[in-house]
């Protein structure tokens, strides 16, 4: 975890080093990288450092928004299918549906379904975060059903909610931590993909993924306007997924 609380805190202060006003024009379209310009600029003659240096911002955070929400709806999702198994299975099979689609695929329909905004896609990596996490809960907490703290509390007279508050939930909550971290790398996997393909209603296109796709055109005029978030993006995926790979192991 200290990986990632390192990678969020990196890329909020990222902004504080930018040279330019990402939004601005400051030279010629495509420009080459020079004693002015590190990385040259983009097709409208933006900084293309500045622009990288404020293009994490959106995507990690609402990341961080869309993996907290379905943590908490796979939570409650994996608790009620642990209190109650004989509906749970209608539940399950519901979830087991949405995993065999593509997720680009839920992602598009529920974009052009329910309209281009930030509570859409919020909802979308929700959609595909929540059953994973779901599955994981109820499969960590159905042993400690049986377990002798669980007897002890159910013959003193606890209720199925004070149980669960008092003996369930602190046994799952450090491992839903550790499933956080996977569900972020998933979340900020699942943006990337719909800001590249134009699904995208945050941050107004001042992202890395959406930089990506429009310096496809420039790409031979200025790579660094392609590569410098490319790159960024590869790097978290890659520290997060290191830091959720260490915490497996450790």
């Amino acid at each position: 975890m200290k990986t990632v609380l390192l990678v969020v805190l990196c890329v909020l202060i990222a902004p504080g080093l930018a040279p330019y006003d990402p939004a601005r024009s400051v030279g010629l379209p495509w420009q080459a990288p020079d004693a002015l310009f590190w990385c040259g600029t983009d097709a409208l003659g933006r900084d293309v450092l500045s622009r990288t240096l404020h293009g994490g911002v959106a995507m990690l955070l609402f990341s961080l928004m869309a993996t907290v929400a379905a943590s908490l709806a796979g939570l409650v999702t994996g608790l009620v299918l642990l209190v109650l198994p004989d509906r749970g299975y209608q539940l399950t099979a519901l979830l087991d549906s949405i995993l065999m689609l593509p997720p680009l695929l839920i992602v598009m329909m529920t974009y052009y379904a329910l309209g281009p905004s930030p509570l859409t896609l919020l909802f979308a990596i929700m959609l595909l975060s929540a059953p994973f996490t779901a599955r994981f809960i109820r499969a960590l907490a159905e042993p400690m059903l049986d377990s002798d703290y669980v007897m002890v509390a159910r013959a003193a007279g606890d209720s199925t909610g004070l149980l669960l508050r008092r003996e369930i939930l602190p046994g799952v909550y450090p491992a839903l931590l550790g499933d956080g971290a996977t569900r972020l790398a998933g979340a900020f996997y699942l943006f990337s993909a719909a800001s590249f393909l134009g699904i995208n209603a945050v941050g107004q296109g001042n992202d890395w993924a959406s930089m990506v796709r429009e310096s496809l055109e420039g790409m031979v005029l200025n790579p660094c306007a392609l590569l410098l978030p490319a790159v960024s993006i590869a790097s978290v995926m890659m520290l997060i997924n290191r830091a959720v790979d260490r915490r497996g192991h450790g």
